[in-house]
């Protein structure tokens, strides 16, 4: 008994020593990690035992922040997997998933997202871009860049045109006598810097701005007005620290005197508990826009816009709610010409921050478009900025083939940067009520150049660059698909067009046709359909997605239809078909399920024989007159080139090689030119066809055996050379 109570008390004192011990490893990894330092707090954090979820999500925040993405993903697949998940574990998972360009593991956590918070709206615009990654990277892009020779591993961002200058913050302070280390990143705190532009628009001679500007902490970026007498500049709050100890960003602002910069003035909006920073300043000095994560936004960062009165005092903050989604919108660079350009995680990008524009006019702001590859990348891209003439300029990231933490790049116009517009509409039917889901196709010159699904509410959107006429199709499984189309050629930037999609009825029967060789869908085909029962005959056309579709209201179970359907389309060979159904079940009926309803084109070079399955012609030996079977066979050419009034055709007429090559040659013409003279007596304008003889000069096998050349080849091989061709040689 008594060796039993020592036993137990002295596994209880483990038990203690062991809860004292993981207690004091959080304790000293959550200072770490408060203090930004991260690599330190994973080594304690990585310690404790029986991690609960909030330890797990902040180290896997710590792996994010230093850039060990595997360990992050596996981070949250742990997390994920547990009941207690939240909406922001799924969702921050789905960022590590893009950074990593893992994009179709990404794509298929969008619906259980959805149904975490189906009004987040960085998930309706995920949900309803597809296959959003493919869009961007196979656009063409409207920029090259060039990674600049001043990058080093120290960190480099945040340029602006000053003068004939380019300004920029960076952490390579090695002006210093004492250098401090950032934990966030290890390296030095930021400083402001200047650098002249050479010929090859590299960043030379670089040195600091103002050297009373740089101060001990982090100090930049900048913008200026563009007189270059205002200046707005992001740093560090000297004076004092956040409830949790941590020193927050903030604005000040300075002018020009005497050709010397004033002390930097507090921004009124600064609070030691929030970030306010990257400020943009109107060429007039009359507007500001910045970043804030302060109370009241929509998401994590937000862009605002303030007013600098004409007393010098600073007016009501606007939030941008047009762009800002919630995650995160920073960096934002207003362009002279009216253009806003910003970096966001939560509008449809690549992964981490992507580069993205919008116009300004009127205080009111147009379409959010994605800048593309090769600005755009799975690593934070972000601080752009483009000279007067939007031709050149540069932006900073931290992608993988970079020599930094951050780096500057430069970047060149390859083509007028197109502003863009919106196609915005809803899916429903005819009452008014929402058709969710529905697949909505945007088409071009009869080409599908993009597709979405519709959201839970109907809507859907697409980005343009092209001012013209687009055609809309919406599809729905028990649903008869919709048509509209959206004029982009008008001044507004959002263009309207809803689909209007019917309910399948009791019975319906629809068809699709295709083009033979391209399996794409052919417009505006003219359909014959001829009721065989009924003998009633009308006209009907496929739809720009190739479709047509019909009710039968007047049906009921197991009764049949048959139709008789004539397919006509000017550049392709016709087409009758017979269809035949017993209406068995309910719902729709297509056609093209059951039979063939592709088209061939007509192209110059075709057979018809080939295509029309004619039997070959037959002469007896030795002559050239048209024997009654060959007749038969010829009748169905003259029904052809009746059918199709214009179509040009060479009667061709070849032999094997047994006799002389100049009697083949003569025989051959004889046939073909008799064979010919048949079909012109019976097709109007008789010179679309002209009869020639080759011989034995275009042998379809090896059967030659002219001269010494013997051959071994059988009758039937022989035969396959004793042909005639009729080829289309003009349309």
């Amino acid at each position: 008994m008594k060796t039993t109570k020592i036993i137990l008390f002295t596994a209880l004192l483990l038990s203690i020593n062991v809860c004292f011990s993981q207690n004091k490893l959080i304790k000293r990894a959550d200072k770490q990690y408060f203090r930004y330092n991260y690599l330190k707090a994973i080594n304690y954090y990585e310690a404790v035992k029986n991690k609960n979820i909030e330890i797990e999500r902040i180290l896997a925040d710590c792996y994010e922040m230093s850039d060990q993405l595997d360990k992050a993903k596996s981070q949250y697949e742990s997390i994920v997997s547990k009941p207690d998940k939240t909406f922001d574990d799924e969702w921050r998972y789905f960022l590590v998933l893009l950074k990593l360009e893992n994009y179709d593991k990404a794509i298929e956590l969008l619906d259980p997202l959805s149904e975490l918070k189906f009004y987040d709206t960085r998930i309706q615009k995920y949900l309803a871009s597809g296959k959003f990654y493919e869009k961007i990277k196979s656009s063409e892009p409207a920029f090259e860049i060039k990674n600049l020779k001043i990058n080093n591993k120290e960190q480099d961002f945040g340029t602006v045109f000053y003068k004939n200058e380019v300004i920029f913050a960076s952490s390579r302070n090695y002006e210093k006598l004492i250098l401090r280390i950032w934990n966030g990143n290890r390296l030095h705190f930021l400083n402001i810097y200047k650098s002249q532009i050479d010929s090859e628009n590299e960043l030379s001679k670089q040195k600091p701005f103002y050297k009373k500007l740089n101060k001990k902490y982090h100090d930049g970026p900048v913008s200026f007005n563009e007189e270059g007498t205002l200046m707005a500049i992001t740093r560090d709050n000297y004076n004092s620290k956040s409830a949790d100890g941590t020193r927050k960003i903030q604005i000040f602002t300075s002018e020009l005197v005497n050709n010397k910069w004033t002390v930097p003035e507090s921004f009124p909006y600064n609070n030691p508990e929030y970030s306010i920073g990257q400020a943009s300043l109107t060429p007039d000095g009359r507007f500001m826009y910045f970043a804030s994560d302060m109370p009241g936004g929509k998401g994590g960062t937000d862009i605002y816009k303030v007013e600098k009165r004409k007393d010098g005092t600073w007016g009501k903050l606007i939030n941008i709610e047009e762009i800002n989604t919630e995650g995160d919108e920073m960096f934002p660079y207003y362009h002279p010409s009216g253009i806003l350009f910003f970096s966001s995680n939560g509008q449809v990008g690549l992964g981490g921050l992507d580069l993205f524009m919008t116009t300004v006019k009127n205080d009111k702001y147009g379409v959010v478009k994605n800048l593309g590859i090769p600005l755009n990348s799975s690593a934070d891209d972000f601080a752009l900025c483009l000279d007067s003439s939007l031709q050149k300029g540069y932006f900073s990231s931290n992608r993988k083939d970079g020599k930094g933490s951050d780096d500057i790049y430069f970047v060149k116009a390859l083509k007028p940067l197109k502003k863009g517009k919106m196609i915005k509409g809803v899916s429903k039917d005819k009452a008014d009520n929402i058709v969710a889901s529905a697949e909505v196709k945007l088409i071009l010159d009869k080409v599908v150049v993009d597709s979405v699904i519709s959201d839970s509410l109907g809507r859907y959107e697409f980005i343009v660059d092209k001012e013209t006429l687009y055609h809309l199709t919406g599809n729905k499984e028990g649903y008869i698909g919709g048509e509209n189309t959206a004029n982009t050629n008008v001044p507004e930037d959002i263009i309207y067009a809803d689909l209007v999609l019917d309910k399948v009825p009791h019975f319906s029967l629809s068809i699709l046709v295709t083009d033979k060789e391209t399996e794409k869908p052919i417009d505006s085909v003219k359909i014959t359909l001829s009721n065989n029962l009924s003998n009633e005959e009308e006209i009907i056309y496929t739809a720009v997605d190739g479709t047509h579709y019909r009710e039968l209201p007047d049906k009921k179970l197991n009764d049949r239809i048959s139709y008789n359907l004539k397919l006509d389309k000017v550049g392709y060979f016709s087409k009758t078909l017979t269809y035949n159904q017993v209406l068995d079940r309910e719902g729709n009926f297509k056609i093209h399920e059951k039979l063939n309803t592709t088209m061939k084109e007509l192209k110059i070079g075709d057979d018809l024989a080939t295509i029309f399955e004619i039997n070959p012609i037959y002469f007896d030996l030795d002559k050239y007159n048209i024997r009654p079977d060959a007749a038969l066979e010829l009748d169905k050419i003259v029904v052809i080139m009746n059918q199709y009034p214009t179509m040009v055709i060479e009667l061709g007429s070849h032999t094997d090689c047994r006799a002389s090559y100049a009697y083949n040659i003569k025989l051959s013409d004889n046939r073909a030119k008799s064979s010919a003279a048949y079909i012109k007596q019976r097709i109007s304008n008789p010179e679309r066809i002209y009869g020639k003889g080759y011989g034995e000069s275009k042998l379809v096998n090896g059967c030659a055996c002219e001269g010494n050349v013997k051959s071994d080849c059988s009758e039937e091989e022989h035969q396959r050379n004793r042909r005639t061709e009729f080829r289309i040689i003009k349309k």
